[in-house]
């Protein structure tokens, strides 16, 4: 049969996504030996649509290497468990050996125990073996295996296609580990729905949100052909691990987050993508050994930036010199696995432009999860950089904010970044006839104000102190008190009363500000305190 899909007439982003994957997961098959009698053949690609010939030997192979799987042994502490099936109770699994391993404590001292080798199944993952990185030692694949075994396939009957096809004896993870690889009922499913193109029952391992009924009781279905599709959309993904920091400061992996491209142009998009999977960095993240780098987020939307900035920057240049883009936003959705239940914890459709892009940028120089957190969430509303940081900071421990050095660090690098006439001397800054921000003014009225409290109260000028053994830690303890205590002072008082604050107490010491900039500080008080309060908090927190 011949089979033929346009982007215009697909229901969904993840049927396009779908498409997109097809098409690579054909040119895949297609390289390698088909079996006899296959037809499997491309008659058309463009950047509106696809068609291709096949019989069912055809779909066959395509089916086999989307689920390709192999059988890897892995070693556990403890016997594998599994409930019966009337779930009274549960039994143990025999492993398939066990053997002694030495194991090194956190003091060096080292000890034998006794571990539990089991076989598991691990998808093979077809054509995104190809593209991942040089040096990355499966970092990439092993993400992306992780995902599909969390999010889509978390229950164990869901992994059947991978099962049947791996050569196994004991698939431990699953009940019917005795099907047949070599008639697998998916590919007759799908040759079925195929010729009838009937409408079939849509469940989320293939389309990702999916129910059974909605709260209306309407039924979640789809016609045959473009149910298809849904096989194939995983290899057309970004997938990416969020990151959490809670009171204490420990960092702790937040579920998966996959960014599923609206694609607009089709050929166009799989060249791209084939070329952005290709140039991710092989870096391992610094907390975790086996996440990619550049797969570690502080925001779940921000997943989106990062695509963005793979497909339509400098690979998209590279790859197609127009300014034509190859996809219209991403559907991001975040999801999180409790026992063999995926909870579906966002799920947004994101399109950021290229100005979002640069702006979100700076956040590679950012420690501080709770800045970087902040700053993607301002960027993607395209407000105000510094936008929300006073609730951040009423919100959370101070010892994650003026007592942090990576969130002090940060405070630094955002107002140099977005406001580099900081960095002028003061005498640049009364030459310059140009009126400076908000923002620079904050910052300068409350640099000037410690500077005086440190002169003042104790004696302390920078200029007679800097290099001195004895003076310069003094002066630099004293600085971050009095930046301390005005920060947990303004981080208090909300609205009026912190207009008031500031007034009587930063303005206390001389500010040599101009008769326009003392009226922009003064309307901004009147106006919106909450704003001037974060910047406040952010210059005591850049300047203690």
């Amino acid at each position: 049969m011949t089979l033929a899909w346009s982007l215009a007439e697909l229901p969904s982003t993840q049927h396009r996504a779908g498409l997109a994957g097809l098409v690579m997961l054909v040119d895949f098959t297609r390289r390698h030996p088909l079996p006899d009698g296959a037809v499997l053949e491309v008659v058309h690609l463009d950047d509106t649509a696809f068609s291709m010939r096949l019989n069912a030997s055809g779909l066959a192979a395509v089916f086999d290497r989307a689920y390709a799987a192999a059988l890897e042994e892995t070693a556990r502490a403890k016997p594998w468990m599994r409930k019966l099936k009337d779930g009274s109770k549960t039994t143990e699994v025999p492993p398939k050996r066990r053997e002694p391993r030495t194991v090194t404590g956190k003091e060096g001292e080292q000890t034998t125990t006794e571990v539990c080798i089991y076989d598991v199944v691990v998808p093979d993952g077809g054509p995104l073996r190809e593209l991942a990185p040089l040096g990355d030692d499966g970092r990439w694949m092993g993400l992306w295996r992780s995902w599909v075994w969390n999010t889509l396939r978390a229950i164990p009957k869901q992994r059947t296609p991978y099962n049947s096809r791996a050569v196994a004896q004991s698939v431990v993870d699953d009940e019917d580990a005795e099907a047949d690889p070599e008639e697998a009922k998916d590919v007759s499913l799908a040759w079925e729905s195929l010729n009838g193109d009937n409408s079939a029952k849509l469940a989320s391992t293939y389309y990702l949100g999916a129910m059974d009924v909605n709260a209306e009781g309407v039924s979640f279905r789809d016609r045959g052909r473009f149910l298809f599709l849904l096989h194939f959309w995983p290899f057309a993904v970004h997938v990416f691990v969020p990151r959490t920091v809670d009171a204490k400061g420990k960092t702790e992996k937040d579920g998966f987050v996959v960014c599923i491209p609206e694609v607009t142009q089709l050929a166009g998009f799989v060249r791209r993508y084939q070329r952005a999977c290709k140039q991710r960095s092989p870096d391992s993240d610094r907390i975790w050994s086996d996440t990619p780098s550049q797969a570690t987020i502080d925001l779940a939307d921000a997943a989106a930036l990062e695509a963005e900035r793979w497909l339509e920057g400098e690979v998209g240049k590279a790859v197609q010199q127009d300014d034509a883009r190859a996809t219209a936003g991403f559907q991001v959705i975040h999801t999180s696995r409790e026992g063999n239940t995926v909870r579906l914890r966002s799920n947004h459709l994101v399109a950021p432009s290229r100005e979002q892009v640069d702006r979100a940028r700076i956040v590679i120089e950012c420690w501080s999860h709770l800045a970087k957190h902040q700053v993607l969430r301002n960027v993607l509303a395209n407000r105000p950089w510094w936008h929300g940081f006073e609730r951040a900071c009423a919100t959370t421990p101070q010892a994650l904010t003026v007592h942090d050095k990576a969130f002090r660090h940060d405070a630094r690098v955002l107002f140099d970044h977005f406001h580099p006439e900081n960095r002028m001397t003061d005498t640049a800054n009364e030459l310059s006839k140009a009126p400076r921000p908000l923002e620079s003014l904050v910052l300068h009225i409350v640099q000037n104000w410690i500077a005086g409290r440190l002169d003042g109260k104790y004696g302390l000028r920078w200029n007679e102190v800097k290099g001195q053994s004895g003076r310069e830690p003094e002066y630099v303890e004293k600085r971050a008190k009095l930046a301390t205590e005005a920060f947990l002072a303004a981080r208090s008082r909300p609205g009026r009363e912190f207009a008031r604050w500031f007034t009587a107490t930063l303005c206390s010491v001389n500010q040599r500000l101009t008769e326009a900039e003392f009226v922009a500080v003064a309307r901004a008080l009147d106006a919106s305190p909450d704003h001037v309060r974060s910047l406040t908090l952010l210059a005591l927190s850049a300047r203690g």
